[in-house]
């Protein structure tokens, strides 16, 4: 694809070692600019509550750290604000600053929930 300036997509960081394949494939293979996110939804008590599972949170910090060292790709922990989270993003940059210190405040990119019927008829924890 000639045309294409910008690859940007996020993930949940379960699999960190596919997203390593991927993020290395990228890095050698495509010219543009490359954007990966991890998700990361609060501190890591909430973050697995809203996640699910034992070690969301961690595995998505390591996969976070591991995308970090590939200096052409641009990375941020991606954080959903819910109801749940909605007054945790200090402290949810606080908590990654602490796993990754050279983590910066624009390095926390925040989006917001939206209504989906299709979506939350699946997902009822939010």
């Amino acid at each position: 694809m000639p045309n294409l300036l910008i690859i940007n997509f996020t993930s949940n960081g379960l699999n960190g070692e596919r997203l390593k394949i991927v993020a290395q494939e990228l890095n050698h293979s495509f010219s543009g600019i490359i954007g990966i996110n991890i998700s990361i939804d609060g501190p890591e008590e909430i973050h697995q509550k809203l996640r699910g599972g034992t070690a969301s949170y961690q595995k998505a910090i390591e996969t976070l750290r591991m995308i970090r060292t590939f200096k052409r790709i641009r990375s941020h922990a991606s954080m959903t604000i819910f109801n749940k989270n909605k007054s945790l993003i200090k402290a949810t940059y606080e908590q990654i600053k602490v796993n990754i210190a050279d983590f910066k405040k624009n390095d926390l990119q925040i989006n917001y929930s939206f209504e989906s019927d299709h979506f939350y008829k699946k997902h009822s924890r939010f």
